[in-house]
């Protein structure tokens, strides 16, 4: 079901739409028409895919269990996979994922970005769900 704000006021000759979504997967054209006093034709959006919502992801590779010098890149870089709400891989995401770190040496301290930070880059984009 196509939702959010279905018709909107022509502001300074344009129509802007602030929160369309559509709740099921699959591929769609949107059509739009003009209700005003001139006969206009209706017009279709481009084609695209909404895919399943990521739901989960996992561990493809970790550097645990390497030992790597302080300030030199993981001997493994780790690598995620995205879980759609089906089990299989999100090919369609491409938002971003934060790495950071959660705890100092000894695993039971809360992180303190004083006395180790994370280096290199900490946001990428997913690509075919990973």
């Amino acid at each position: 079901e196509l939702s959010g704000t279905l018709t909107v006021p022509l502001q300074r000759g344009l129509a802007v739409f602030p929160d369309l979504s559509i709740d099921l997967p699959g591929s769609y054209v949107v059509e739009f028409e003009y209700l005003g006093n001139v006969v206009v034709s209706k017009i279709p959006s481009n084609a695209f895919t909404i895919g399943q919502p990521v739901v989960s992801f996992t561990m493809l590779l970790s550097p645990e269990g390497t030992t790597t010098t302080a300030g030199s890149m993981f001997e493994f870089q780790p690598q995620l996979q995205l879980i759609d709400a089906l089990g299989a891989t999100a090919v369609l995401s491409s938002l971003s994922i934060t790495a950071s770190i959660e705890s100092d040496p000894g695993g039971q301290q809360p992180h303190n970005p004083i006395r180790s930070q994370l280096l290199g880059t900490t946001v990428v984009q997913a690509a075919e769900g990973k």
